[in-house]
């Protein structure tokens, strides 16, 4: 069978059999499609963290929920998923397939769109229109920014230097720290990134132009741009020093140390000060307890320094995850089975938080 069919619609296809494989016929395909489409639910960020899949978060927010049904049922022609009732199981041979898919596309190893996804835009924006920018300065021309927004060029404005000299080395510098990390990704890759800027007498291509061009679909095109972007993002985190230009064009942070978690539970966090008790946080904010447990959870998810002992006892969380471990799953109502009835899902859905600290 061929390893890679081609086509818009066989990598959506893949994807989705990615992000099922990910969920290990733990979750139903619609978790998987809510988790390439980027839904920033409680249940769609957890599912994601506790089974280390939010890489692939917002992935494919092309797809359309009416797409997944004959998605699913050509995955289950090739023999490469299983369903039963709501549940999608990843045969075998769909393993084996996701295995040669990621050896083709490697870049998509680079992909971390829950860590990097907001940080893409605005670096890019900047880059480009710096780019444009002391390109034409250079040379003494006029042009159209290739970026409209008014905040964007406004910071480019401010960043240009004024002096020729200074113009000059700012342009060598980007130059060289520009190679240095394109020289680390594909020929592919690098064709794609620098396909998209502009200079004096060429103005730069779409994603679609250069998809057509390289005998690419556009998604695969997108998916490498956002490869070697976020490998960026991970040098410039590394060694800000060394490709100092490259790292100025990315936003400081905000300081906010619940940055990633939804706003709703952000402002629940904002009361942890006032209130520690579930319900007295639910009145507080005029919510149901289920919900706030959600914010809850996903705050312990991403940070370190939550205070889940007001929560859950060690010896408790030890045992809920010797159990998940014991038991290879990460179905909440199979482990409170396997424990006393006393251990609420709150309660185990907390322990799994502590699964994988590096989340945090």
């Amino acid at each position: 069978m061929n390893k890679w069919r081609g086509g818009v619609a066989e990598l959506k296809t893949d994807l989705l059999l990615l992000a099922c494989v990910k969920f290990k016929g733990e979750r139903s395909v619609y978790g998987a499609y809510h988790l390439l489409q980027g839904k920033r639910s409680a249940q769609t960020i957890q599912d994601g963290a506790f089974f280390s899949a939010l890489p692939l978060f917002g992935l494919l927010r092309s797809l359309k929920r009416e797409e997944v049904p004959a998605l699913v049922g050509e995955l289950e022609n090739l023999g490469y998923l299983k369903r039963e009732a709501e549940l999608v199981y990843p045969t075998e041979a769909g393993i084996r397939h996701v295995q040669r898919f990621l050896k083709q596309h490697s870049y998509i190893a680079d992909i971390d769109n829950w860590v990097f996804g907001k940080r893409s835009r605005p670096f890019w924006q900047r880059l480009t229109l710096v780019v444009q920018t002391l390109s034409h300065l250079a040379v003494k021309k006029s042009f159209v920014p290739v970026v409209q927004e008014y905040e964007i060029q406004q910071w480019v404005k401010r960043y240009t230097p004024k002096n020729t000299n200074a113009r000059k080395q700012l342009r060598t510098q980007l130059y060289e720290e520009c190679r240095a990390l394109l020289l680390e990704v594909s020929e592919q890759q690098a064709l794609v990134f620098v396909g998209q800027l502009s200079r004096p007498g060429r103005v730069g291509l779409t994603i679609d132009q250069l998809a057509e061009r390289l005998g690419l679909v556009k998604i695969e095109a997108e998916l490498m741009q956002l490869a070697t972007l976020h490998r960026i993002f991970r040098q410039l985190d590394a060694n800000p020093k060394r490709f100092r230009v490259l790292a100025s064009f990315l936003e400081k942070p905000d300081g906010d140390e619940h940055a990633t978690a939804t706003a709703s539970a952000r402002k629940t966090a904002q009361l942890l000060t006032r209130a520690k008790a579930v319900d007295e946080l639910a009145r507080l904010r005029q919510l149901k307890t289920a919900t706030i447990e959600d914010h809850l959870v996903e705050l312990a998810l991403f940070n370190l320094d939550f205070p889940i002992r007001d929560y859950l006892s060690l010896e408790m969380e030890q045992e809920i995850l010797a159990r998940s471990k014991e038991l290879n799953t990460l179905k909440l109502k199979t482990i409170r089975e396997a424990l006393d009835s006393q251990v609420s899902y709150f309660m185990i859905r907390l322990a799994l938080t502590r699964k994988d600290r590096s989340l945090c």
